[in-house]
């Protein structure tokens, strides 16, 4: 059901990956979302302050592709993380952003 208005509020990626904050604010949640190109082992994680939630898939887990869903009122101060073949890539709005990706 949180899918239903979640919002893209950063990305990065490169030629292997890219990787999504997104938040819904029906639910009051932000996560990570990651798509990858080919098959490889992956760890997607979100993260306020001292709280992350992470999720690791193998190779062979060709549909996950997400981390938990962190409780947030807001985006800001959330950071969307994946580690891929040995590279960790991060996104996310600062605590002063002006909630423009």
């Amino acid at each position: 059901a949180c899918a239903q208005d979640a919002q893209t509020k950063s990305t990065v990626s490169d030629a292997t990956y890219t990787v999504r904050l997104r938040w819904s604010p029906s639910c009051g949640t932000a996560w990570s979302q990651l798509q990858v190109r080919g098959a490889v082992a992956r760890e997607v994680s979100v993260r306020t302050g001292q709280n992350v939630l992470s999720a690791t898939y193998s190779a062979d887990d060709t549909r996950g592709d997400t981390s938990p869903m962190l409780a947030v009122s807001s985006p800001r101060g959330v950071e969307a993380c994946a580690e891929v073949n040995g590279k960790v890539a991060c996104t996310g709005l600062d605590d002063d952003a002006d909630g423009h990706p």
